[in-house]
């Protein structure tokens, strides 16, 4: 189960956007607050999405139990397309110039931070693959909330690390911070176009071979 839904996790996670966020939060006043509110935000909109498609792929199965698979193929096949379709998406677009300093943003109260957490937390295919992953394998109850509590740090990492780095040492965690995203400008698009073929190829050529047995 984990060993198929950890790479599309930490491909979920990699959220160069987020970085400015929390560069913007943590140089304000009451940084930890504020960025606590918006991890909030954002771990509620990921678990909550987590949990519902869950539910819901594990009640469109087709129990084969000679495979105990809940899940039909048909999902393997069009999330592997959609990923592939993103990897050209993604290798063919322009590439843009930086945005205006997060700095620019006004501070926000506390349910505009619980909001704004959310809203950059809207789930990416590649979490929707990682949570599809947990579905089909259908471990049961504990093990499935266990598995998508783990799903759920991964995917928050570009918030988790930098309020734990803030609360070490804050001043270093600017400096910090500006060189994750000035790596992450470089590379993040070659990274995920690559992951995103990987994984989309696997899923369509895996959930084909099932569709055809």
């Amino acid at each position: 189960m984990l060993a198929q839904a950890l790479p599309p996790a930490f491909m979920a996670a990699l959220y160069p956007p987020v970085l400015l966020a929390m560069a913007y939060l943590l140089g304000g006043s009451r940084p930890v607050r504020s960025s606590v509110i918006f991890l909030a935000g954002a771990a509620t909109i990921t678990i909550g999405v987590g949990v519902a498609l869950v539910l819901f792929l594990d009640g469109t199965g087709l129990d084969d139990r000679s495979q105990h698979r809940t899940i039909p193929p048909a999902i393997d096949v069009g999330l592997g397309v959609a990923l592939l379709v993103l990897a050209v998406v993604v290798a063919r677009r322009p590439r843009r110039p930086p945005k205006a300093d997060a700095n620019d943003r006004k501070q926000r109260s506390a349910v505009g931070l619980y909001l704004f957490g959310a809203a950059m937390y809207i789930p990416s295919i590649f979490y929707l693959t990682a949570t599809h992953e947990v579905a089909k394998s259908h471990p049961g109850v504990v093990p499935t909330g266990l598995a998508l509590l783990l799903i759920t740090v991964i995917v928050l990492l570009f918030v988790e690390v930098p309020i734990l780095l803030y609360v070490l040492a804050p001043d270093r965690t600017a400096r910090i911070l500006g060189g994750w995203n000035a790596w992450l400008s470089r590379h993040a698009r070659t990274i995920i176009v690559v992951a995103a073929a990987v994984i989309g190829a696997y899923l369509l050529v895996t959930g084909i071979v099932d569709l055809v047995n």
